[in-house]
């Protein structure tokens, strides 16, 4: 009988760690991020202009989030 025994390594995880944190970063700047900005608004409210959007003519980004009341309206 051989006494010789086998040495088994383990799996090195710190390799996965970057292919992770990129994949996780494309995760979230193509599937959250966009959702995050534009929460609950419809396809309307995001289009639209509102007030002050002039005073920075060429905005690189912008964001409209939106809450709908479940409230009847007042009646007058």
């Amino acid at each position: 009988m051989s006494t010789k025994q086998t040495c088994r390594r383990r799996p090195d995880v710190r390799a996965a760690g970057p292919g992770a944190l990129c994949a996780a970063t494309a995760l979230y700047s193509l599937l959250i991020r966009p959702r995050l900005l534009t929460w609950g608004a419809t396809g309307e409210e995001t289009g639209r202009a509102y007030p002050g959007d002039e005073l920075v003519p060429e905005a690189d980004g912008s964001s409209v989030m939106a809450t709908t009341l479940p409230a009847p309206p007042e009646e007058v």
